[in-house]
């Protein structure tokens, strides 16, 4: 999830410094094969959380939620899971 949230940080930087798109362009990112990420789904909003009780609640939901949006997602979850 680290580096899922590192692509899209970068690109996210690249974007805003060009000032070409918004945070919520999802096209910007995925033409370049970078999942999109939402806020909530970032790697520095789960560090936030990370000393939650529901910790597990909360990247369970973030996987959710970028699978959701990136379907090419699903079959690198299952083999996160597997782990």
């Amino acid at each position: 999830m680290k580096y899922i949230s590192d692509s899209f940080e970068e690109r996210h930087k690249v974007l805003v410094d060009e000032r070409i798109a918004l945070d919520e362009e999802k096209d910007s990112y995925t033409e370049r094969n970078i999942f999109y990420v939402l806020k909530n789904t970032r790697w520095n909003y789960l560090v936030e959380y990370s000393k939650d009780e529901n910790v597990g609640v909360i990247i369970d939901d973030a996987l959710t939620l970028i699978e959701k949006d990136n379907s090419s997602f699903k079959n690198v979850r299952n083999l996160i899971i597997s782990i």
